[in-house]
């Protein structure tokens, strides 16, 4: 991982984009978990009003963020697609998750003039990114339903 494709929008290949993109998702699970944590911090003890205002302001700012980073994510990998950053646009359209799996599916370069073999390998801890959404997402989403139908 480069400096570049923190900050700024370098291409960034597939293993790449997928991890990244599910740590921003993650970001915006946490600001749910931490927005309704923030109701049981004691601020309803005080204001019951100012609790739920707290709460909303943790949720949408990092939500915010989250969508902004998938943003970025997308348009660095269009870019490595050969393709201009402007078809993040297609995020925003009802085609989303297909847009999605195209660029974490179709290999770097492939729309590009220039083709020069690449040597891009994924790392180890990026493809433990990649792949820790699966272990985090899936037994919360089990638990929720498992409470869900207990109550």
């Amino acid at each position: 991982m480069t400096k570049s494709e923190i900050i700024g929008f370098a291409p960034i290949g597939r293993t790449g984009f997928v991890a990244y993109t599910n740590l921003a998702i993650l970001l915006a699970f946490f600001g749910t978990f931490l927005g309704a944590g923030s109701l049981y911090l004691g601020a309803e003890i005080t204001d019951p009003g100012n609790s739920l205002l707290i709460q909303s302001i943790i949720e949408y700012s990092l939500f915010i963020l989250a969508v902004l980073f998938v943003f970025k994510f997308a348009i660095q990998r269009f870019n490595d697609l050969g393709l201009k950053g402007f078809a993040v646009i297609s995020y925003l359209t009802p085609i989303a998750p297909i847009t999605y799996l195209a660029l974490a599916c179709l290999p770097g370069g492939l729309f590009s003039k220039d083709k020069t073999p690449r040597s891009n390998a994924p790392t180890m801890p990026l493809i433990l990114l990649a792949i820790l959404p699966l272990f985090i997402i899936v037994p919360v989403t089990v638990l929720g339903v498992i409470t869900f139908f207990a109550y």
